[in-house]
């Protein structure tokens, strides 16, 4: 939660009940009462109170029904029009914010501004003092006539303020519980769900998920948070996608290794097969028997990395076509190479080194699926030197041309024979990243594997 609309909805709160505390106690406050006001009401008492009783006796007549109709004036009655619910009205008293009762020592009321019934006077007397109402004597000479009884309003402003406190206190309370069922609402939608959706986020990547961005709002108590696990998610993937191409370059390099070692190790085998024909040195064979074993060795760490064989760094650069003159005599260690045509003077691009494993797997399979003379050619045209490289053997059949481009495809006349099915497929990317392309043709005499490279300066 934010801290300044929650610090604003408090001080709003306060402020609106400091409101109604202060109206409250403000209507009901008791001021003090005025004795100046209450000696002029014992005075005009005095002065009037002969009066009063005359007045006090027709109402008593017409309310008790115990004095006759005779005994009263039509006059009397006429002027004063009294029923059981009268409240005394006369001219003797100036307005006066107080309610009062005037009576007797009988306990007679003689003049009230409230509705009074008689009681006796030490029962009214016990009233008042019970109600803290004021009591003054009424005295005509030195004589005590009567009781003035001014009503303390202390009793009933209580009452008002107890029911107007209560008013508050349900109020309040229904406000507090409004307000805990909203906070609780906020909670679960801004803290507790986003909680929530950040274990789920945790646990899916332990479980390895890095796919699935977790979604949040970011005005929630949660939101710079999430953004941050996101953060942290998206580096998690990159450094699992680095760790997981690094382990594959790895893998890729022992494989390229393991393969590209596989043909100088055949090459020795085949010169000492060739030696050992000529002489009975029996160095000749100790060497052949020792390429023998790294060839089975190559071929265990070869096996190990095959799944997970992929690209290999290709790095282009300009060199003469005679380079190929070079790699040529490089790979010709059983003297069937022919070159047949003039190679043209160029500018290639090419990597050299993988260049010269191109045709260490080229020509190693046609001295292991031929087995005859190899016959290389090229041409020149606007954009690439052609090379094509032919062996008379039988061939690939047409419908596993496409197929032996693949990765471990091996085709059906490789049965008996050493291989994984990688040189064509390996041949074929190095040719690629080299701007290049190759591609196997059949003839009626043999197979032809042509080449193209990039010439350089050209665009590509």
């Amino acid at each position: 939660m934010k801290k300044k609309p929650f610090l604003v909805t408090c001080m709003l709160v306060l402020l609106i009940g400091l409101i109604i505390c202060f109206s409250m106690f403000k209507k009901y406050d008791i001021s003090p009462i005025d004795t100046v006001t209450v000696n002029e009401l014992i005075k005009q008492t005095e002065q009037n109170w002969n009066n009063l009783l005359d007045q006090s006796y027709i109402y008593k007549s017409i309310t008790d029904k115990s004095i006759t109709d005779k005994s009263i004036s039509d006059k009397s009655i006429t002027d004063k029009s009294f029923t059981t619910d009268t409240i005394f009205v006369d001219d003797t008293y100036p307005d006066s914010s107080y309610d009062f009762t005037v009576i007797d020592l009988k306990g007679n009321v003689v003049f009230s501004t409230t509705k009074e019934q008689s009681t006796p006077y030490s029962q009214r007397i016990n009233n008042a003092i019970a109600n803290r109402d004021i009591l003054v004597d009424i005295k005509l000479d030195t004589e005590m006539v009567g009781k003035l009884i001014v009503k303390n309003d202390l009793t009933n402003a209580i009452r008002q303020q107890r029911k107007q406190l209560g008013r508050i206190v349900l109020f309040l309370f229904i406000f507090i519980v409004v307000m805990m069922f909203g906070y609780f609402f906020y909670l679960e939608k801004k803290v507790f769900q986003p909680f929530h959706k950040l274990k789920h986020f945790a646990s899916s990547i332990v479980a390895g998920n890095f796919e699935t961005p977790i979604t949040m709002d970011k005005e929630n108590a949660f939101g710079a948070f999430s953004e941050s696990f996101d953060l942290m998610r998206d580096a998690l993937q990159a450094a699992k996608h680095s760790e997981y191409l690094a382990n594959k370059s790895k893998k890729e390099l022992v494989a390229s290794l393991s393969h590209d070692i596989k043909n100088p190790v055949a090459s020795i085998k085949a010169i000492c097969e060739t030696m050992a024909l000529k002489s009975d040195d029996r160095h000749i064979t100790t060497i052949h028997k020792k390429a023998e074993q790294i060839d089975s060795l190559i071929s265990d760490m070869f096996q190990s990395t095959l799944e997970e064989l992929g690209e290999l760094k290709v790095n282009n650069e300009e060199f003469s076509s005679d380079i190929l003159l070079e790699i040529i005599e490089n790979v010709n260690y059983y003297n069937k190479i022919h070159i047949v045509t003039r190679l043209p003077q160029c500018l290639i691009l090419c990597d050299k080194l993988r260049l010269t494993q191109i045709f260490d797997n080229l020509i190693g399979n046609s001295y292991k699926y031929a087995g005859t003379d190899i016959n290389i050619s090229f041409h020149l045209d606007i954009s690439h030197l052609q090379i094509f490289i032919k062996d008379f053997g039988k061939g690939i059949q047409d419908n596993e041309l496409p197929l032996v481009w693949e990765k471990f495809y091996r085709g059906k006349n490789s049965e008996g024979k050493d291989g994984a099915g990688l040189g064509l497929y390996i041949s074929r990317l190095f040719v690629q990243k080299m701007c290049g392309q190759i591609e196997g043709l059949n003839e009626q005499d043999g197979f032809i594997a042509k080449l193209e490279l990039k010439l350089a300066g050209e665009n590509i």
